[in-house]
């Protein structure tokens, strides 16, 4: 019996790159099947001329734990290194297990304003990660994005 599950829309992080640089589509599904099947993932990516700027803010002082009620915690530090204020600061971070394949992600998007030089705690919870514990993480690559739209295009 052939099973087929689509999704329409994808969450990609991050969703503007540079030539050269690695972006992850991320998406979590739930498959109610009665019987054990060979999964086969076909993307269609559409890929377009970006509408904002590429701003990447570096992050420090990363903690990893398990969280109060299951999923990935992890706590850091976001600065801004710009001349001017940003705001609705999205931190992704994608997690590797041993063998550097992707197996989940936390994020969080920090609503106030980071001023030029500001470095601002932050926190995420995840409860798509709750059947993850912490030490299965073996590595993880963070993703800071910054939003401006870029005149004229």
């Amino acid at each position: 019996m052939l099973h087929r599950f689509c999704l329409s829309s994808v969450p990609s992080y991050p969703d503007v790159i540079d030539p050269g640089e690695k972006g992850y589509y991320y998406e979590e599904a739930q498959l109610s099947i009665s019987s054990t099947v060979d999964l086969a993932i076909v993307p269609h990516a559409k890929i377009w001329p970006a509408r904002i700027e590429n701003i990447r803010l570096p992050v420090s002082d990363f903690a990893l734990s398990d969280g109060k009620y299951g999923g990935i915690r992890l706590i850091g530090r976001v600065e801004n290194t710009y001349s001017s204020e940003q705001r609705l600061v999205r931190i992704v971070t994608i997690l590797f297990n041993n063998d550097g394949s992707p197996i989940g992600l936390v994020s969080k998007v920090e609503t106030s304003a980071l001023a030029p030089g500001e470095k601002k705690g932050f926190e995420t919870d995840s409860l798509s990660t709750k059947r993850l514990p912490a030490d299965s993480v073996a590595g993880y690559y963070s993703i800071r994005i910054a939003r401006k739209t870029i005149s004229g295009i």
